[in-house]
């Protein structure tokens, strides 16, 4: 987990984030033998993914 902090330089709002993750989808490319983690199947991801596309489903 890793806390996030932003600064607006025009108006001067401040806001903290935490972003952790908490499974793979896919297995690493260079697995490492004392590093387990979970790998579970994900729905095939369509068009470009970045911060301002990505949504987050509800559970």
């Amino acid at each position: 987990m890793r806390r996030i902090y932003s600064v607006c330089r025009e108006c001067g709002f401040k806001a903290r984030a935490e972003l952790e993750i908490l499974h793979s989808l896919s297995p690493s490319s260079r697995p490492r033998a004392d590093v387990m983690l979970e790998v579970r199947p994900a729905a095939m991801l369509r068009g470009a993914v970045n911060a301002r596309t990505a949504s987050v489903e509800a559970q």
